[in-house]
């Protein structure tokens, strides 16, 4: 997969899209609004209006009015006005 950069909300769609190709489906729960991965002890939660939680076993996070999200074969970083959050798998 090459880096994708997607703006949320206006790419919701191609975002589901992303993630169903990025993630095991099983680790999957996709709605209207949310995205949501867990796996073994990391887990990533992008909701539709710009808020996200995300956190792996030594550390959490949650940022808010999230712009955009890059994707690419080893990492989604989540982009925010103010801050930036790379989930490394």
């Amino acid at each position: 997969m090459s880096e994708q950069t997607l703006s949320l909300p206006n790419d919701w769609e191609q975002l589901k899209k992303a993630f169903r190709t990025h993630f095991r489906v099983e680790n999957l729960e996709i709605d209207e609004n949310m995205i949501n991965y867990s796996g073994s002890g990391e887990h990533l939660e992008i909701n539709r209006d710009g808020t996200v939680s995300g956190g792996m076993p030594l550390h959490e996070n949650k940022m808010e009015n999230v712009k955009k999200i890059q994707i690419s074969d080893s990492e989604i970083k989540i982009i925010s006005e103010t801050a930036e959050y790379t989930f490394r798998r």
